[in-house]
């Protein structure tokens, strides 16, 4: 996992507190659409990439029945990842990468109230999505920015509930120096996590290093000071 998601363990791997009465108040958002847009489960692994039954009405247990499938299956050989999924409405996304910075891209995105620096690679779409609210063919053609980002190019983010942080790890390739550095800024700007990962008295706290057992195929985990 770190080899995957970690530049070769270069990377940080960052552990949430997750309230199981509220899960999505992992994320830094405003609950506006009906609690029956928002999905969460573990990963169900298959072989099979369709849904293998025949919608014959459209309830609403058949629909999400449906959905669940294609939201959270995953093809069985990742099954060793044990994870766990969100699946909430676009229009609880607050910012947005651009991949490109061509005059196309820009256009379409001009078009649709975005008034962000191309250049600035993310910008914030909290108002936009708010005013677009305002008028249902607005709110269509950001539908469909999300459903052609490719073509668009661009990603779609959620801000995560900084107090939601638990714990900070380390990887064993990391760059011990830059990450606290990293870290140090970071408390500085994030209030909800002011003295929980360093503060002038105590040094860092809840952050570990990880390091490879000298016997075992297996990592240590050493708190950072």
């Amino acid at each position: 996992m770190w080899g995957n998601y970690a530049t070769n363990s270069k990377g940080i791997l960052v552990e949430f507190e997750v309230d199981e009465e509220d899960p999505f108040s992992i994320f830094d958002i405003d609950k506006t659409n009906d609690i029956e847009a928002y999905l969460s489960n573990n990963v169900i692994y298959n072989r099979e990439r369709s849904y293998s039954k025949n919608i014959t009405t459209l309830s609403d247990e058949e629909v999400n029945n449906f959905s669940k499938h294609y939201f959270f299956s995953k093809h069985e050989s990742w099954k060793h990842k044990e994870e766990y999924r969100f699946a909430l409405p676009f229009t609880n996304c607050n910012k947005v990468i651009t991949l490109g910075n061509s005059d196309e891209t820009k256009n379409k995105l001009s078009s649709l109230g975005y008034k962000g620096d191309l250049r600035e690679k993310i910008n914030d779409l909290s108002n936009v999505f708010f005013l677009a609210g305002f008028c249902e063919n607005d709110l269509s053609r950001w539908n469909s920015v999300w459903r052609n980002y490719e073509a668009y190019q661009v990603m779609f983010l959620i801000k995560v509930n900084p107090s939601k942080i638990s714990k900070i790890y380390l990887g064993v390739n990391s760059d011990v120096k830059k990450m606290k550095e990293a870290i140090i800024e970071g408390t500085k700007l994030a209030s909800g996590n002011r003295g929980r990962f360093y503060n002038s008295y105590e040094n860092f706290r809840n952050v570990y290093k990880c390091k490879l057992d000298s016997n075992l195929f297996e990592l240590k985990y050493e708190k950072l000071t």
